[in-house]
């Protein structure tokens, strides 16, 4: 995934906060996990997805640097995102479409992004 320059961080953390909250209350209502599984694997979450990321860049053999440099800020939006799936287990109400608030998430807030 790439956002580019297109929007300032807070945008892209709210996104992802935002969709982690559907994701978390989905994965309760669809019975996959339960509140307390999603709630206390939360804090691994961001280095689940960067051991991910690391794996298959490493079977590319390409853009390592890029990686390391994006890291910080890769840790960051998936604790956002690990953030808002365990709020949304935690609520386990949030519907699909909405945000935290249960406003629309605007398509703005996903445009530019790869």
């Amino acid at each position: 995934m790439e956002f580019g320059r297109s929007f300032p961080a807070a945008t892209i953390m709210r996104q992802r906060f935002a969709h982690g909250t559907q994701f978390g209350a989905g994965r309760v209502r669809g019975g996959s996990r339960t509140v307390s599984q999603i709630v206390f694997a939360a804090p691994l979450v961001p280095f689940v997805f960067a051991m991910r990321a690391a794996r298959r860049v490493a079977a590319s053999h390409r853009d390592t640097m890029r990686l390391i440099a994006a890291l910080p800020w890769f840790i960051v939006l998936a604790a956002c995102w690990a953030a808002g799936e365990a709020w949304g287990a935690l609520r386990g109400t949030a519907s699909h479409g909405a945000s935290d608030h249960g406003a629309p998430v605007r398509a703005s807030h996903t445009a530019g992004v790869k």
